[in-house]
């Protein structure tokens, strides 16, 4: 076959090959294009719905239902799961506003909307407070504050987000919170260094923990400093307590080898006041996280050869 003949042949094939697959081709641009259709055709719907506050609710399903039809990377997505979820919001649909909220945040995030998606955090935390959740309130405003620190932010846009996370009352409350926990901190470091003011100082440092986020490690940290100087001041009863009450902190925040070793120090600080009974107690608590799932078999052996050492 001559070099004129393949290349005419090769040519010929191509053709072919591209005949066949264009009605594919076709086709799936067609579902594109219904589909983008039908995601403005409910957004009309939206728009009509939402000048009457009876229709809030529906108003905001057709946002939320239009979205389901746009591609990942359309961006008009974001502001219509953002009036979706200020609608139901409006409508008293609290936990679906939330709902939405956070998916419109994220979605902004993904196509590198900062701004936006910090707005839609915030109006989520904003949800939040209302359903008195404060915990998921402070994890938003979070978020939006994390994203206020963006390159891709101006001042003005920076300045703008902190000032709405700052509104939100449960951020409001926690950094007060926190201000009064770090000023006790503070007296507390004062304290101890005089040794007839060990209690007191141990007593700060447990007021200081208190006032912690529950997930805060620093809250564990105090607490097992105050234990230390009560029992250094011979206050055993308060050491044990301030150990028990650590403990549970960094079990409840998930650090169950933390926990382990509080519970097992009290247990140690009770054996010391020949309370067995309590001892046994926090033993048993002990060996019921280290047959968690959760942990690796490095720390689970960790704590059972602390339980062997306390419980000789």
């Amino acid at each position: 076959m001559s070099t004129a003949t393949k290349l005419s042949f090769l040519v010929g094939a191509v053709a072919v090959a591209a005949l066949a697959t264009s009605p594919q081709r076709l086709s799936a641009q067609r579902a594109v294009e219904d589909s983008l259709a039908h995601a403005d055709s409910l957004r009309d719907v939206a728009i009509a719905l939402q000048s009457d506050s009876r229709s809030f609710y529906d108003a905001a399903i057709a946002y939320r239902d239009g979205v389901r039809y746009r591609a990942r990377t359309d961006a008009t997505a974001i502001g219509d799961l953002i009036l979706a979820g200020r609608l139901l919001n409006a409508a008293g649909q609290d936990q679906e506003a939330k709902t939405i909220l956070e998916e419109a945040a994220e979605r902004a995030r993904s196509l590198g909307h900062v701004r936006r998606a910090a707005e839609a955090y915030v109006d989520a935390a904003f949800v939040a407070e209302a359903l008195g959740e404060e915990s998921e309130s402070q994890r938003l405003a979070l978020n939006a504050a994390m994203l206020a620190s963006s390159p891709l932010l101006d001042e003005d846009a920076r300045s703008a987000i902190l000032r709405r996370v700052r509104r939100t009352p449960s951020t409001g409350a926690a950094e007060m919170r926190l201000s009064r926990a770090d000023s006790l901190h503070e007296e507390a470091l004062r304290a101890q260094e005089e040794v007839e003011n060990w209690e007191r100082a141990g007593a700060l440092f447990m007021e200081a923990g208190d006032l912690r986020a529950a997930d805060d490690p620093g809250a564990v940290d105090v607490m097992i400093v105050a234990a230390n100087l009560f029992h250094a001041a011979g206050l055993t009863m308060r050491a044990t307590e301030a150990l028990s009450v650590a403990g549970a902190r960094a079990e409840a925040s998930g650090d169950l080898v933390r926990a382990a070793r509080a519970y097992l120090d009290a247990a140690y600080v009770a054996q010391l006041e020949g309370q067995d009974a309590a001892a046994r107690s926090f033993v048993q608590k002990a060996e019921g996280l280290a047959e968690s799932p959760l942990l690796s078999d490095q720390a689970r052996m960790q704590i059972l050869r602390r339980i062997t050492r306390v419980s000789r």
